[in-house]
């Protein structure tokens, strides 16, 4: 009878640590650069100059500045989870019995998690002698810890920051 007992102990506590760890189970939503673009009625040299003003004003790290492009890649300075919020979709989703946080300031602790960077690429092209074409993606970076693991996760943008930027750029404009 003894044997029994030492037989099945391991099966059902196997079984039990199975069902626990299958509570934790989550998946990660796919990120993909947010898109915005609009036409100006204003030469590209005055559009890029005006991005660039408007990046400068909202204190966005300058990474990439090519004029004869048109190209422009701006970071944010540290978000914090807040602010991440705002900015950029949570993107973890559970899929297990136990419910994950649903928000970046929710998923904050001691250990950074939730703190992130936005990245901002605009490419500003002419489309006649007084016209230009202004394309803005942007995408954010991310560290989440579930269970004392930490994941750095692409998260996507909500948008917000690039509508921002666009609309600072046609004040300064005047449009």
């Amino acid at each position: 009878m003894r044997s029994r007992r030492s037989v099945w102990w391991p099966i059902c506590a196997a079984l039990i640590l199975t069902l626990l760890v299958g509570c934790w189970s989550f998946r990660v939503r796919n990120a993909s650069p947010a898109h915005l673009q609009e036409p100006l009625n204003y030469s590209r040299n005055d559009v890029f100059d005006a991005v660039l003003g408007e990046a400068h004003k909202m204190n966005l790290e300058v990474k990439v500045l090519e004029k004869a492009s048109g190209l422009l890649r701006f970071e944010t300075i540290r978000l914090s989870p807040t602010q991440m919020d705002q900015y950029c979709q949570y993107p973890l989703e559970s899929t297990g019995c136990r419910q994950l946080p649903t928000s970046l300031s929710g998923a904050a602790d001691a250990n950074e998690s939730g703190w992130g960077v936005l990245s901002i690429t605009v490419l500003v092209t002419s489309t006649g002698a007084d016209s230009s074409m202004v394309d803005i993606r942007a995408i954010g970076e991310t560290a989440i810890t579930v269970r004392s693991v930490t994941h750095a996760l692409s998260v996507e943008s909500t948008g917000v920051l690039e509508r921002e930027l666009l609309d600072g750029v046609k004040q300064r404009l005047g449009t």
